[in-house]
């Protein structure tokens, strides 16, 4: 994340700008990957997951409104976390070795599935899982 901010604060508002990838995608691209990135993996098993999903689903409908019916959401959101995976295989597991993770391992600013090998095991099941299902509607 960038931070931009003018010259004078009171004309020119700060702004904030994600420059790794700036693209359209799926309304769910950004839950997808705050989730895989920053949720330790073991809160994501059992259920845990598709809970923070269901209230993000939740507050969109409840509090803003919005109408993004639940199997849409849910597609959009496995098709992110596909993405995500492609995304991050091609750019951050290129030179990844089970060494260079664990000398991140306790860095927080680094995506847990980037800084120790069983969420990035953990985090390959689950899109091996989404991948599976959505080959089986084709």
């Amino acid at each position: 994340m960038n931070v931009m901010m003018g010259i004078d604060a009171s004309t020119t508002p700060t702004i904030m700008i994600d420059m790794a990838s700036a693209s359209a995608g799926l309304g769910m691209s950004d839950v997808a990957m705050h989730i895989h990135h920053a949720v330790p993996p073991q809160l994501l098993e059992n259920g845990g997951e598709e809970s923070l999903v269901q209230y993000y689903l939740d507050i969109l409908r409840n509090e803003l409104k919005c109408n993004y019916p639940d199997e849409v959401a849910w597609r959009h959101y496995k098709l992110a976390v596909i993405d995500y995976c492609r995304f991050f295989a091609g750019r951050m597991w290129k030179t990844a070795t089970p060494e260079t993770m664990a000398q991140k391992v306790n860095n927080k600013n680094i995506a847990n599935t980037n800084r120790n090998v069983p969420p990035a095991m953990q985090f390959m099941r689950v899109v091996d899982s989404y991948l599976k299902e959505i080959e089986a509607t084709l």
